[in-house]
Formats: C-alpha cells, structure tokens, sequence
C-alpha cells in the first residue's frame, strides 16, 4: 500500500509489479516526514501540486489496481485508482483510522485515492538477474545495524498489536541505502473469521531473502533478525510483544530445513538457548529476579549466533 524511491528504481509493491531499469547515477534528495507545509496549504492548491505531479516524472509505479506519483516539492505522493484520470478532487479527508496510518496514509482523497508518506529508499527484492540491483540491495542489508532490524522488528510489532498483520515479501520492504533504515509498508487487518499467528522474525528473514540468494547472504540475515530478536528482549523494562509472538523456534526450524546449521547439535542447542531466555524473560516481566540467569544465556545465544551465521 506504500512505496518507496531511490536511486531511480520506482515500485509500487503490488504481488504484480511492474519495475523500473536501476541507476545509482541520479539520486533523489532526502526527504524528512515532519515537514507537513504541503498538507497544510488550501484544498485547491494541494489538487493543483498533485495535478502537476501526475506525469512521467514523477511517476514511482504501478500495480494492477493504483499507480503512484511522487507528489512535487513535499515529502508525499498519491496513490490513485488505475484510471488516474478519476476525479479524485472531489473529496479530501485528513480524517483517517489506525489501520491507514499504519499504512502510512496521511489523507484520503475522492475514488479511493489516496496521500501516503514518502520512503526514500529501494525495496528488498530484485529480479535474479538484475545484479547491480541485488548487489546494493544486499550491500544494503550486510551493513545495516541491528538496531535497524529491531525497529523494524517493533513497527511489525505495533502493527500486530493493532490487529494488522505484515503482508511479508521483498517488495514490501524498503531500505535506504544511504541511512540503512529499514521499513515495512503493507499491512492488512487480521480478522476474526480468519486470525493469523503474529511471527515476526520469520515474517522479516523470508522477506529478506529470495529462492536464488547464496548461503552467505541467507547466514546475514539469520544473523540480524536473530540479534534483533535477542535484543528486543535484552530489554530491561517492557518489550514490544508479547513474549510468545517471539516466534525464534520457527525461524531456527526453518533455518535448519535451508541447510544453514552444520548439524543439528548446534540446531538443538540454539534452540533450547532461545526457548530459555523466553521462559527467563517471562518469569522476569513477571517480577522474579532471574537477571543473572538470563544475561548468561542471552550472552551464549549471541556468542552462538556470531558462531554459526
């Protein structure tokens, strides 16, 4: 429902997309997301900068349902209906609901347009071959911290606290090469006809990683979702899920069916390290002194993670 632009390449990350050549020649400027001038101007001034905006140059791309444009001199851009040519002039609501913020929608125009915040950055999937692509992308990804990872890590988490549900694929995953943050931009409601289990960590490796990645990039992003979880619950006062949605047993297992553990010694083992530190952090929150214990084992599960991946 969002997207992202850098470094040329403009997607709008629909299951069907349509992408754009890569080019690290013309890069746009940063954007800050606190400027709100744009949203601030007349009704009709805010439709004419975005009639302006709908053109070649400004175009970001398109799914089967919506293109987006780059909205001129602000730090937005529209998604609109596959016929552009809608009358979206005809409604503008700054009245939107979690679940849009979440989304990253800060209005709501006429014909189900809408105004969404601007990402600078590129999505995490690249064709096979598209290779310049892939190798910045994972570039990209080798040198982000973890503290990168955990925020993205706590705005799934935030998102499922609200009952929505990360839509988990590459494309839905944008990274700025330049400040290595990390953001998530598809959400949809978890119903209670169908409720989806929350599993975080194994929502972000899969987005992460594709068919065609080798094994060392697959051990790179073991490494950081793996740390990224250990240091949401290295936390000492609240953490931003419950502890059970900290689904490292289900990552490991499919850590382990990638062929990515020596053998299954150490699979077990790091296993039943995690498994432990959820029970310690649970009793901790609960209000028992178990600190020692579970620094010991947080310490010998990053010891094993920098080990193995």
């Amino acid at each position: 429902m969002q997207i992202g632009l850098n470094y040329n390449t403009y997607i709008y990350p629909n299951k069907n997309f349509y992408q754009r050549p890569f080019s690290v020649q013309k890069q746009s400027s940063a954007v800050s997301f606190g400027n709100r001038s744009f949203l601030s101007l007349p009704k009709e001034k805010i439709f004419d900068r975005i009639d302006k905006s709908i053109n070649e140059k400004n175009f970001l791309g398109e799914g089967r349902e919506a293109s987006v444009y780059k909205i001129v001199d602000s730090d937005y851009c529209i998604r609109l209906n596959s016929d552009f040519r809608s009358d979206y002039r005809k409604h503008l609501s700054f009245d939107i609901s979690e679940e849009d913020k979440i989304n990253h929608i800060v209005a709501k125009l006429g014909d189900d347009a809408t105004i969404l915040k601007y990402i600078e950055g590129i999505p995490v999937f690249a064709k096979e071959e598209d290779v310049v692509t892939s190798s910045i992308i994972k570039e990209s990804v080798k040198s982000a911290p973890i503290s990168s990872f955990q925020k993205l890590l706590a705005q799934i988490a935030y998102a499922a606290n609200k009952d929505m549900i990360f839509d988990c694929c590459g494309a839905n995953v944008i990274i700025n090469p330049k400040t290595k943050e990390i953001t998530a931009i598809d959400f949809y409601k978890n119903t209670p006809e169908f409720t989806e289990v929350v599993r975080p960590l194994s929502a972000i490796y899969s987005a992460l990683v594709t068919s065609f990645d080798d094994v060392e990039y697959r051990k790179v992003c073991a490494n950081k979702v793996l740390n990224a979880g250990i240091q949401e619950i290295s936390k000492p006062n609240e953490i931003c899920l419950p502890i059970g949605n900290f689904d490292f047993s289900r990552l490991l297992y499919n850590l382990k069916l990638e062929g990515l553990f020596p053998n299954d010694k150490y699979y077990n083992l790091l296993k039943n390290i995690c498994a432990d530190i959820q029970k310690l952090k649970l009793e901790e929150l609960r209000g028992k002194n178990v600190a020692t214990e579970l620094y010991g084992r947080i310490k010998m599960a990053k010891a094993l993670v920098k080990q193995l991946f």
